[in-house]
């Protein structure tokens, strides 16, 4: 016969059923959401199961190649927590949802924030005990029996709903079961999950998890009173043992609290009020004078937010300090705050979020205003960085005003370290990021060198970097910052390149032209020429064949050349320079030529040391042993000066394009100026320095080209020594001295014949000189003593009886006077 079942057990089954469908349906759909941040979050909602109402909690984790367990003396299950862990229902409820915590407040237990834990696996085993539910303020754990159980199977690997009620009842049915056996007081067993792993990525989970406890856990101890201990064991056998040391230390500066890590201890500063918690990242063992400690770095991986615990998500919140109260809310991920949302029914906690932020920022510059002077590495402590370009607008907006808060306060603090002193980031100089982006470490050093000289108030060469990155992540306005045009206006002010080091300012100069900068070198002089003077890169060209010994002669002939040469060392690949050649250089020499040497021109006439230079350049040869007539001139001449240079060598060029230099016109305008200084010379000098003259002359007129030149000027000595044309000299034919002495007095007193009779030195200089003879000096002579007729004189009354006399005493000298 069948059992009848009532309409009314009917209902009660199908609404019973309908309740377990909403648990099952939110259970596999919040296992399917499990992702990398659920499976973060995951190790510290067991931790929070654990802690949760536990007067002295201890935890412990075992980690092995299969399984992931975590067990701890905490409070025991009670059945209402137990059907929580079934359900995922938390077991706080709404009501009891506060905007001002008290210590002993629970966090809620095995809630949908428990769910993430089947990140470690979809099959967990629980053991522990159910303990009776205690009333009234004078129960206590321990005088309330319990009922133990051992690996009761929570299996959440199925997607059927329907199978999942049937797990949920099977839980529910067990646990009656359970809960008909009768109590007992011993002592109360730990409470153990088991995960056993079911897939790599389970595995992987839970070693990072493991992990993360490093770094995480030792502040989560600070936050978490009731959290005494916590030892890790990992699958090579390994053993890590947190313990706390309960005695809170306090100094005129923070508080600090001691964790024991095995045989290391963690110290954590932090300031505190009766809402708040500032974790101060400074390690305070410094052995600075008057130093408080070094500020650091708080790992990356580390959440800068908890509300006792981690809310993972705000490990890039924007600074570095971690905030903790027991009266933050959360968003239901538990990875940020309300802070600002259209959401109406959100706006209570967020008002009380913004108030707490407020209140710790505060906190923090209070502190910093009073005491960073005395902390060592202050940037570490300078970051701000919040989001507020998010797809949230609302929060956008939020932090855009938190943002300004901070920076408006930040850059009148003493952050900044220069090489002297320490300054307020809003009276620094700082390279923008475009200057200093890729530059390796030694273009770094190079850039603080020469921006250094500019400029005092730049942070130090090591902190350039990370001050350019800190003003860029607070980009605010009225903070001064320079790049590359800024420097090379600075550069360019200076004017030659005097004033830095050469190799850094090459490096300075790669790093402008590999960033794009290349249009600074045109508009602005900053390239050196030969000379050390900057000039613009169109003003600039490159030596092409010229040997370095050209160089300064250039510089004294016609600076235009020395001006133009890019020093080699600044021929950077990226810019580009037009040739000089040879050729250049030449028309360059010349028309400095023509500028200084006219046809009357003296050396004392030229600017000092040209006269040097152009017989240096007029006595270029293109091999050793290769002297052309001109250069031997040129070298009589330079002794004539007094000089001694060497000769520069210039090989000649061959092929299809020459590009020689020609110096014939150079040549040709020194003997100019010479043959001009010589003009110049009178009769005493002639007659010192006339075996000397004499060489120059003679060969000179070993080369026809030289020999015109020469003969264009009055440099040829007479036998007065005097310096005369050559046309007018004439070659002496053997002339008696008596005859042009005789000459001089009968025929022209007033124009001696040695002024017309070319020195013997140079008679035979030039075969187109012409000569006189005795006779034709006698011809004269005798048209004054006799006259055109030729009769017979007498001597007794002539005018010229002692001149005839002496003529006839030359031929006759014997005779007395009265017998002539």
């Amino acid at each position: 016969m069948e059992t009848q079942v009532s309409r009314a057990d009917l209902y009660k089954y199908k609404t019973q059923r309908n309740d377990l469908k909403q648990h099952a349906d939110k259970i596999i759909q919040g296992i399917k959401k499990i992702g990398p941040n659920h499976a973060k979050r995951a190790i510290w909602e067991l931790f929070q199961n654990a802690v949760d109402l536990s007067p002295s909690c201890e935890i412990e984790l075992e980690l092995s190649d299969n399984e992931f367990v975590f067990s701890h003396n905490g409070v025991p299950f009670t059945m209402h927590t137990l059907d929580c862990l079934f359900t995922q229902v938390s077991s706080k409820t709404l009501t009891e949802k506060k905007l001002e915590r008290e210590e002993a407040d629970p966090i809620g237990q095995y809630g949908t924030g428990f769910m993430t834990s089947h990140s470690f696996g979809d099959i967990v085993k629980v053991s522990g005990a159910i303990q009776d539910e205690h009333e009234g303020e004078d129960s206590n754990h321990t005088a309330l029996g319990h009922i133990k159980f051992t690996d009761l199977v929570i299996d959440r690997s199925t997607q059927d709903w329907e199978k999942m009620c049937d797990e949920i009842s099977n839980l529910r049915k067990t646990v009656t079961e359970l809960l008909n056996e009768q109590p007992t007081f011993n002592e109360l067993p730990k409470t153990v999950f088991k995960f056993g792993f079911n897939n790599e990525l389970n595995k992987k989970r839970a070693f990072d998890a493991t992990e993360s406890l490093k770094v995480i856990l030792p502040y989560v101890m600070i936050f978490n009173d009731r959290l005494k201990k916590v030892t890790v064991s990992d699958n090579q056998g390994n053993t890590t043992t947190f313990i706390k040391n309960e005695v809170e230390e306090s100094s005129e500066y923070f508080y600090t609290r001691e964790i024991q890590i095995n045989n290391e201890s963690k110290r954590i500063n932090y300031l505190k009020t009766d809402r708040l918690t500032i974790v101060l990242p400074i390690e305070s063992n410094s052995t600075a004078e008057a130093s408080i400690g070094n500020a650091e770095v708080l790992p990356v991986s580390l959440p800068r937010l908890f509300l006792f615990y981690p809310l993972i998500g705000t490990e890039h919140f924007g600074f570095n300090y971690i905030i903790h109260s027991k009266n933050l809310q959360p968003t239901e991920p538990r990875d940020g705050l309300h802070l600002n949302s259209e959401n109406e029914k959100n706006k209570t906690e967020e008002l009380a979020n913004q108030k707490l932020m407020q209140e710790a920022s505060d906190l923090i510059f209070s502190y910093l205003e009073n005491n960073l002077s005395k902390i060592q590495n202050p940037h570490l402590l300078a970051e701000i960085n919040f989001s507020v370009s998010s797809d949230d607008a609302e929060l956008n907006k939020y932090f855009i005003e938190f943002k300004e808060k901070w920076t408006n306060k930040f850059k009148t603090l003493p952050f900044v370290e220069t090489q002297t002193t320490r300054i307020p980031a809003q009276q620094a100089v700082f390279l923008s990021n475009a200057v200093i982006h890729e530059a390796n470490e030694n273009t770094l050093k190079a850039i603080y060198n020469i921006v250094g000289g500019f400029y005092e108030n730049v942070p130090k060469s090591d902190l350039i970097p990370i001050w350019t990155k800190l003003m860029d992540d607070w980009n605010i306005l009225d903070i001064k910052r320079i790049g590359f045009a800024d420097i090379a206006d600075k550069i360019q002010e200076k004017g030659t390149i005097e004033s830095f080091n050469k190799p850094d300012l090459i490096l300075l100069y790669h790093e402008m032209i590999r960033k794009g900068e290349g249009e600074l070198f045109a508009n602005k002089s900053l390239l050196p020429n030969i000379k050390g003077q900057f000039r613009k890169q169109v003003e600039l060209s490159k030596s092409v064949d010229l040997t370095d010994a050209l160089i300064p002669l250039a510089d004294v002939i016609n600076p235009k050349i020395t001006n133009r040469q890019i020093d080699t060392d600044f021929l950077l690949e990226g810019l580009e320079f037009e040739n000089f050649g040879r050729r250049n250089y030449m028309e360059l020499i010349n028309a400095s030529l023509d500028e200084h040497i006219k046809e009357n021109t003296r050396s004392a006439n030229l600017p000092e040391n040209y006269l040097a230079c152009l017989i240096k350049y007029a006595s270029i040869i293109p091999k050793e042993d290769s002297i052309s007539g001109p250069v031997k001139v040129i070298k009589l001449i330079e002794e004539h000066y007094g000089l001694e240079l060497s000769s520069i060598i210039l090989p000649s060029i061959t092929g299809e394009e020459k590009d020689n230099i020609d110096i014939r016109k150079g040549q040709n305008d020194l003997f100019k100026v010479f043959l001009n200084d010589i003009s110049d010379k009178d009769a005493e000098w002639t007659k010192e320095k006339l075996v000397e003259l004499a060489t120059v002359l003679k060969e000179a007129f070993n080369y026809a080209d030289v020999k015109k030149i020469f003969l264009r000027y009055d440099v040829y000595p007479n036998q007065l020594h005097e310096l005369k044309g050559i046309p007018n000299l004439y070659r002496d034919n053997k002339i008696p001295e008596f005859v042009k002495d005789l000459y001089d007095s009968i025929v022209e007193p007033n124009n001696p014949i040695r002024t017309k009779l070319a020195h013997s030195v140079i008679e035979n200089i030039h075969d187109e000189m012409k000569s006189i003879k005795a006779l034709d000096l006698t011809s004269d002579i005798e048209v004054k003593f006799f006259g055109e007729s030729g009769n017979e004189i007498h001597m007794e009354n002539h005018p010229y009886r002692s001149d005839i006399i002496d003529i006839i005493r030359n031929f006759k000298p014997d005779q007395e006077n009265n017998e002539i």
